[in-house]
């Protein structure tokens, strides 16, 4: 009998391990996407058996194709810029925040003869900066509290961060956490009164107590400002961390009462084949 209980007592042991795995949730699984070697790249000797086009510019294939690629990779910055008139000849002011003083959108870039930017009758200033909180849950065990902060310039340099708290409830009342986030540094590519448009690169970051993972983060984003009070963003972000590709999108509304917005979205956020999403709700000050 006794001989009988040790050995299922050994079993049960043995079988903890996989129960414990089991119980893993999506926060582990980015820490397994963003830590998964890469498989071994066949060896650059080996050529495979077809015809081979090469890119040199005597080739009318590779011709086309670098003019694919050019307007390719052009046509998200141009495009918008034409739509917006924005040709770079004028520069823009940013307002104290959206709708100041009952002018439209949040810059001013046409001034009249008698009107002089940091005049007393126009209140405009060379720099934006934003800050904003927020609160998002999938509503079945992910929870976000994020932050997120912009510095814009005249200049249309500018700094662009967002970083997020995640915790997870596990089975057995267990907790996981995690701190996701990214740094980038900006250009705005297109603006006028009512619409900026910002696209920029950085890095990604992500840290735990168990590790820490990098890699780089393209950002294109946009600001809409169509009527008072209202206000529009879009965002999309790609890139890696550590061995994971990542993909980012939000879309979020708000409504501002001077320096201070209310808005509300969605967030979505895929690490490898994890995905990370709910709504999102959140404050945002202007400075």
């Amino acid at each position: 009998m006794l001989r009988a209980l040790g050995g299922l007592l050994a079993l049960l042991l043995l079988c903890e391990p996989p129960c414990l795995s089991a119980q893993e949730g999506k926060l582990q699984k980015v820490r397994e996407e963003a830590s998964r070697e890469s498989p071994p790249s066949e060896s650059s000797g080996e050529s495979k058996p077809g015809k081979e086009y090469s890119c040199d510019s005597d080739d009318p294939i590779g011709q086309l194709c670098g003019m694919a690629v050019v307007c390719v990779v052009a046509a998200p910055y141009v495009i918008p810029a034409k739509l917006l008139g924005d040709d770079y000849s004028e520069q823009g002011y940013f307002l104290p925040y959206p709708y100041a003083d009952g002018k439209p959108g949040s810059m001013q870039i046409h001034f009249s003869e008698k009107e002089k930017p940091f005049g007393q009758e126009d209140p405009v200033k060379c720099w934006l900066a934003r800050l904003a909180v927020e609160e998002s849950n999938d509503f079945n065990s992910l929870n976000r509290l994020s932050g997120h902060f912009l510095l814009d310039t005249c200049l249309r340099v500018g700094l662009q961060t967002s970083w997020g708290y995640l915790t997870e409830n596990l089975h057995g009342n267990n907790r996981d956490h995690m701190v996701l986030g990214d740094v980038n540094v900006v250009f705005r590519f297109a603006q006028n009164e009512y619409v900026q448009m910002r696209s920029g690169l950085g890095v990604r970051l992500s840290t735990d107590s168990h590790e820490s993972h990098a890699g780089f983060n393209f950002s294109y984003g946009a600001d809409a400002y169509p009527v008072k009070p209202l206000v529009f963003s879009a965002l999309i972000d790609a890139g890696t961390l550590g061995s994971a590709g990542v993909f980012h999108g939000r879309v979020t509304g708000g409504i501002l009462w001077r320096h201070c917005e209310f808005y509300a979205g969605y967030d979505y956020l895929l690490v490898g084949s994890v995905s990370l999403q709910g709504p999102v709700a959140g404050l945002r000050f202007w400075f």
